[in-house]
């Protein structure tokens, strides 16, 4: 994530969808440090993907107010975003004989989301859906603007400029780019597709999403 005091943003960081070359672009304005989950403690309590709620409680305790800040997220297309963390947990970890078919058996889109330690929040929030991941609970989102990683060329840097930021440089820097898993066809069955359209009904109804061979 980052926060900007001075500018009055929160940028949250929703795991794979794009975030890492966000939080590079807008680092120089941060204000506040960001730390890893297991690391953070009463002065640093902010980490990478922490949730817009999370968030909410820490600016409660300071009295800071949060609902004047700008907050805004990414998401993405869901199935070629489950995909993306399941190549990443096998990155991170060679010995998993985990087949994607039997992961996706056991993710959700709330409470545990994809498995693993609980420290690992990359993993737990990777496969959370948009309304999870930025919802209060009760149904109230705690964002003002989701856009869709698809659209990040035409609609992240209009926005920043609204938010009068300085010097901003002409171009994102995209870091981490894969292969955009254009071939999600060969990883999903039908059965397989209807998990992804249940987890993530929110995505596909208000943010048009499809699947594409």
């Amino acid at each position: 994530m980052i926060i900007s005091h001075q500018h009055k943003f929160i940028f949250f960081s929703n795991p794979k969808t794009g975030s890492e070359s966000v939080r590079l672009l807008l680092r120089p304005y941060s204000n506040v440090r960001i730390v890893t989950f297991p690391t953070r403690n009463i002065h640093n309590p902010f980490y990478s993907h922490i949730t817009p709620k999370e968030t909410r409680e820490i600016f409660v305790s300071r009295k800071w107010d949060f609902s004047s800040y700008q907050k805004f997220v990414f998401t993405r297309n869901p199935w070629k975003r489950i995909v993306s963390i399941f190549l990443m947990i096998k990155r991170l970890d060679q010995s998993n004989q985990t087949t994607f078919k039997d992961w996706l058996q056991t993710i959700d889109n709330q409470g545990i989301g994809g498995g693993g330690f609980d420290s690992a929040r990359w993993r737990k929030y990777g496969t959370y859906s948009i309304d999870n991941y930025v919802g209060d609970g009760s149904g109230k989102f705690l964002v003002d603007k989701i856009f869709r990683l698809e659209d990040i060329n035409d609609c992240l840097m209009p926005f920043l400029k609204k938010l009068n930021l300085e010097n901003l440089p002409q171009s994102i820097p995209f870091i981490n780019k894969g292969s955009n898993n254009e071939n999600i066809e060969e990883w999903y069955d039908s059965s397989s597709r209807k998990i992804i359209e249940k987890l993530f009904h929110y995505e596909i109804v208000h943010f048009n999403y499809r699947f594409k061979k």
